[in-house]
Protein backbone atom coordinates (compact mmCIF):
# COMPACT_ATOMS: atom_id res chain seq x y z
CA UNK A 1 0.00 0.00 0.00
CA UNK A 2 1.22 3.61 -0.95
CA UNK A 3 1.35 6.01 1.81
CA UNK A 4 1.56 9.97 2.21
CA UNK A 5 2.75 11.67 4.62
CA UNK A 6 2.62 15.49 5.22
CA UNK A 7 6.49 16.63 6.99
CA UNK A 8 8.22 19.50 7.87
CA UNK A 9 11.98 19.03 6.26
CA UNK A 10 14.56 21.73 6.63
CA UNK A 11 11.44 24.51 7.32
CA UNK A 12 10.38 23.04 3.87
CA UNK A 13 6.64 21.67 3.48
CA UNK A 14 7.07 17.94 2.09
CA UNK A 15 4.67 15.02 0.78
CA UNK A 16 6.36 11.97 1.33
CA UNK A 17 5.65 8.94 -0.56
CA UNK A 18 6.47 5.45 -0.23
CA UNK A 19 5.18 1.35 -0.52
CA UNK A 20 4.38 1.00 3.59
CA UNK A 21 7.00 -1.77 5.12
CA UNK A 22 8.91 -1.82 1.91
CA UNK A 23 12.72 -1.17 1.38
CA UNK A 24 12.69 1.53 -1.41
CA UNK A 25 14.39 1.04 -4.56
CA UNK A 26 15.12 4.24 -4.52
CA UNK A 27 14.84 7.92 -3.36
CA UNK A 28 13.97 11.23 -4.97
CA UNK A 29 13.07 14.58 -4.66
CA UNK A 30 10.18 15.29 -6.64
CA UNK A 31 9.80 19.11 -7.58
CA UNK A 32 6.63 20.83 -9.20
CA UNK A 33 7.04 24.04 -11.63
CA UNK A 34 5.90 28.05 -11.54
CA UNK A 35 2.58 28.71 -10.60
CA UNK A 36 1.99 24.88 -9.60
CA UNK A 37 1.88 23.36 -5.87
CA UNK A 38 3.11 20.07 -3.87
CA UNK A 39 -0.83 19.00 -3.78
CA UNK A 40 -1.03 18.97 -7.87
CA UNK A 41 2.48 17.05 -7.87
CA UNK A 42 1.52 14.55 -5.30
CA UNK A 43 0.18 12.58 -7.77
CA UNK A 44 2.81 12.09 -10.01
CA UNK A 45 4.69 11.26 -6.80
CA UNK A 46 2.63 8.43 -6.38
CA UNK A 47 2.81 7.18 -9.78
CA UNK A 48 6.38 7.02 -9.02
CA UNK A 49 6.27 5.78 -5.52
CA UNK A 50 4.40 3.14 -7.57
CA UNK A 51 7.44 1.75 -8.99
CA UNK A 52 9.12 1.31 -5.33
CA UNK A 53 10.60 4.14 -4.73
CA UNK A 54 10.52 7.10 -1.48
CA UNK A 55 9.02 10.34 -3.35
CA UNK A 56 9.45 13.56 -1.53
CA UNK A 57 7.39 16.42 -2.90
CA UNK A 58 8.62 19.87 -1.47
CA UNK A 59 6.51 23.08 -1.80
CA UNK A 60 8.36 25.84 -4.13
CA UNK A 61 8.36 29.55 -1.85
CA UNK A 62 5.90 31.19 -3.03
CA UNK A 63 3.63 28.35 -3.79
CA UNK A 64 0.84 26.70 -2.37
CA UNK A 65 0.96 26.67 1.43
CA UNK A 66 4.03 28.91 1.31
CA UNK A 67 2.18 31.74 -0.02
CA UNK A 68 1.55 33.21 -3.65
CA UNK A 69 2.88 35.12 -6.08
CA UNK A 70 1.45 37.01 -9.09
CA UNK A 71 2.85 34.22 -11.51
CA UNK A 72 2.41 36.06 -14.20
CA UNK A 73 2.47 39.45 -13.60
CA UNK A 74 5.67 42.55 -14.17
CA UNK A 75 7.66 41.30 -11.41
CA UNK A 76 7.06 37.83 -12.40
CA UNK A 77 10.82 37.29 -14.28
CA UNK A 78 12.36 38.54 -10.95
CA UNK A 79 10.41 36.25 -8.94
CA UNK A 80 11.22 33.74 -10.70
CA UNK A 81 15.11 34.03 -10.52
CA UNK A 82 14.59 34.83 -6.69
CA UNK A 83 12.85 31.76 -6.20
CA UNK A 84 14.83 29.71 -8.13
CA UNK A 85 18.39 30.55 -6.34
CA UNK A 86 16.41 30.23 -2.97
CA UNK A 87 14.86 27.03 -4.03
CA UNK A 88 18.62 25.51 -4.95
CA UNK A 89 19.92 26.22 -1.97
CA UNK A 90 16.60 24.97 -0.26
CA UNK A 91 17.37 21.55 -2.52
CA UNK A 92 20.41 20.89 -0.65
CA UNK A 93 19.41 21.20 2.91
CA UNK A 94 16.56 18.78 1.74
CA UNK A 95 18.51 16.40 0.31
CA UNK A 96 21.18 16.00 2.71
CA UNK A 97 18.32 15.80 5.39
CA UNK A 98 16.23 13.29 3.63
CA UNK A 99 18.60 10.75 1.98
CA UNK A 100 19.39 8.14 3.71
CA UNK A 101 23.33 6.65 3.10
CA UNK A 102 23.55 3.46 0.84
CA UNK A 103 20.54 3.94 -1.51
CA UNK A 104 19.73 5.65 -5.06
CA UNK A 105 18.97 9.16 -4.93
CA UNK A 106 18.11 11.34 -7.88
CA UNK A 107 16.48 14.87 -8.21
CA UNK A 108 13.36 15.19 -10.81
CA UNK A 109 11.74 18.36 -11.14
CA UNK A 110 9.05 19.58 -13.80
CA UNK A 111 9.82 23.52 -15.33
CA UNK A 112 10.99 25.73 -12.92
CA UNK A 113 11.30 22.46 -10.69
CA UNK A 114 13.91 21.31 -13.32
CA UNK A 115 16.01 24.39 -13.25
CA UNK A 116 16.27 24.10 -9.47
CA UNK A 117 17.66 20.04 -9.47
CA UNK A 118 20.07 21.24 -12.35
CA UNK A 119 21.21 23.78 -10.30
CA UNK A 120 21.29 21.91 -7.13
CA UNK A 121 23.49 19.18 -8.96
CA UNK A 122 26.43 21.42 -8.57
CA UNK A 123 26.31 21.06 -4.77
CA UNK A 124 24.76 17.62 -4.61
CA UNK A 125 26.92 15.71 -7.86
CA UNK A 126 28.73 12.94 -5.14
CA UNK A 127 25.16 12.43 -3.53
CA UNK A 128 23.22 11.75 -6.56
CA UNK A 129 22.92 8.89 -9.23
CA UNK A 130 20.84 11.24 -11.13
CA UNK A 131 19.27 14.03 -12.68
CA UNK A 132 15.98 14.43 -14.57
CA UNK A 133 14.23 17.95 -15.78
CA UNK A 134 11.25 17.33 -17.58
CA UNK A 135 10.16 20.07 -19.91
CA UNK A 136 12.97 22.44 -18.68
CA UNK A 137 16.44 24.09 -19.51
CA UNK A 138 19.97 23.21 -18.68
CA UNK A 139 20.44 26.48 -21.53
CA UNK A 140 21.38 29.14 -18.76
CA UNK A 141 23.13 31.24 -20.93
CA UNK A 142 20.04 32.30 -23.43
CA UNK A 143 17.45 31.88 -19.60
CA UNK A 144 17.39 35.87 -20.17
CA UNK A 145 15.59 35.47 -23.44
CA UNK A 146 13.78 32.12 -22.93
CA UNK A 147 12.20 33.49 -19.39
CA UNK A 148 10.52 36.45 -21.89
CA UNK A 149 8.95 33.57 -23.33
CA UNK A 150 7.25 32.00 -20.08
CA UNK A 151 5.33 35.17 -19.16
CA UNK A 152 2.60 37.13 -20.89
CA UNK A 153 4.96 40.78 -21.07
CA UNK A 154 7.68 39.37 -22.33
CA UNK A 155 8.90 43.23 -22.35
CA UNK A 156 8.52 43.92 -18.93
CA UNK A 157 10.30 41.00 -18.18
CA UNK A 158 13.35 41.85 -20.06
CA UNK A 159 13.36 45.21 -18.70
CA UNK A 160 12.94 43.64 -14.98
CA UNK A 161 15.93 40.65 -15.63
CA UNK A 162 18.07 43.92 -17.22
CA UNK A 163 17.81 45.65 -14.24
CA UNK A 164 20.48 45.91 -11.38
CA UNK A 165 19.19 43.12 -9.29
CA UNK A 166 18.15 41.24 -12.03
CA UNK A 167 21.83 41.16 -12.65
CA UNK A 168 23.03 39.99 -9.75
CA UNK A 169 20.35 37.31 -9.39
CA UNK A 170 21.53 36.25 -12.24
CA UNK A 171 25.61 36.52 -11.21
CA UNK A 172 24.71 34.82 -8.53
CA UNK A 173 22.93 32.22 -10.32
CA UNK A 174 25.84 31.83 -12.89
CA UNK A 175 27.73 29.60 -9.68
CA UNK A 176 25.14 26.47 -10.33
CA UNK A 177 25.03 27.18 -14.04
CA UNK A 178 24.96 23.56 -16.11
CA UNK A 179 27.66 25.08 -18.71
CA UNK A 180 30.02 24.71 -15.59
CA UNK A 181 29.86 20.99 -14.62
CA UNK A 182 32.83 20.12 -16.85
CA UNK A 183 34.82 22.68 -15.34
CA UNK A 184 33.78 21.02 -11.47
CA UNK A 185 34.62 17.64 -12.79
CA UNK A 186 30.93 16.49 -12.74
CA UNK A 187 29.90 13.73 -14.40
CA UNK A 188 26.71 12.75 -12.50
CA UNK A 189 24.29 11.80 -15.62
CA UNK A 190 21.10 14.01 -16.61
CA UNK A 191 18.48 13.49 -18.53
CA UNK A 192 16.55 16.72 -19.97
CA UNK A 193 12.74 15.12 -21.69
CA UNK A 194 10.92 17.81 -23.84
CA UNK A 195 7.84 18.20 -25.69
CA UNK A 196 8.50 18.95 -28.92
CA UNK A 197 5.27 21.80 -28.96
CA UNK A 198 6.59 22.89 -25.91
CA UNK A 199 6.20 26.72 -26.90
CA UNK A 200 7.26 27.57 -22.76
CA UNK A 201 10.30 26.44 -22.69
CA UNK A 202 11.24 24.67 -26.42
CA UNK A 203 13.17 21.52 -26.56
CA UNK A 204 15.95 23.56 -29.20
CA UNK A 205 17.25 25.52 -25.61
CA UNK A 206 18.74 22.11 -24.74
CA UNK A 207 19.31 21.17 -28.10
CA UNK A 208 21.54 24.06 -28.37
CA UNK A 209 22.96 23.76 -24.81
CA UNK A 210 24.34 20.72 -26.06
CA UNK A 211 25.76 21.01 -29.38
CA UNK A 212 27.62 23.78 -27.49
CA UNK A 213 28.92 21.58 -24.72
CA UNK A 214 30.92 18.22 -24.68
CA UNK A 215 28.41 16.50 -22.01
CA UNK A 216 28.34 12.61 -23.07
CA UNK A 217 26.32 12.08 -19.19
CA UNK A 218 23.43 14.01 -20.38
CA UNK A 219 21.07 12.83 -22.99
CA UNK A 220 18.07 14.53 -24.18
CA UNK A 221 14.63 13.35 -24.99
CA UNK A 222 11.85 15.10 -27.55
CA UNK A 223 8.31 13.78 -26.54
CA UNK A 224 6.19 13.79 -29.89
CA UNK A 225 2.93 15.95 -29.94
CA UNK A 226 3.75 16.97 -26.05
CA UNK A 227 3.88 21.03 -24.89
CA UNK A 228 4.76 21.91 -21.56
CA UNK A 229 3.15 19.72 -19.72
CA UNK A 230 3.92 16.10 -18.14
CA UNK A 231 2.65 13.42 -20.06
CA UNK A 232 3.12 9.66 -19.67
CA UNK A 233 5.77 9.40 -21.99
CA UNK A 234 7.75 11.58 -20.17
CA UNK A 235 7.20 9.79 -16.50
CA UNK A 236 8.29 6.38 -18.42
CA UNK A 237 11.35 7.83 -19.80
CA UNK A 238 12.14 8.69 -15.90
CA UNK A 239 11.40 5.87 -14.82
CA UNK A 240 13.39 4.24 -17.58
CA UNK A 241 16.76 6.60 -16.69
CA UNK A 242 15.90 5.81 -12.61
CA UNK A 243 16.22 1.91 -13.16
CA UNK A 244 19.14 2.25 -15.61
CA UNK A 245 21.44 3.97 -12.72
CA UNK A 246 20.13 3.27 -9.36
Amino acid sequence: MITTCEKIVADIPCFEIAVAGEEPLAELVLYHGWGSNAEKQRFRGQLLAAFGYRVIVPEISGHGVRGALNYDGPQAAMDFQRVLLQSIGECVELAQAVFHPGRAHFLVGHSLGGMIALGALTSLARALNGVVAMNSTANWADATAALAGVFRDGGAALAALASDEGVKLRSALGAFDPARWSARGITTPVLLTNGSLDRTLPASLNADFLARHDFSQVRQVVIEDAGHVVTDSALREVVAFIESHR
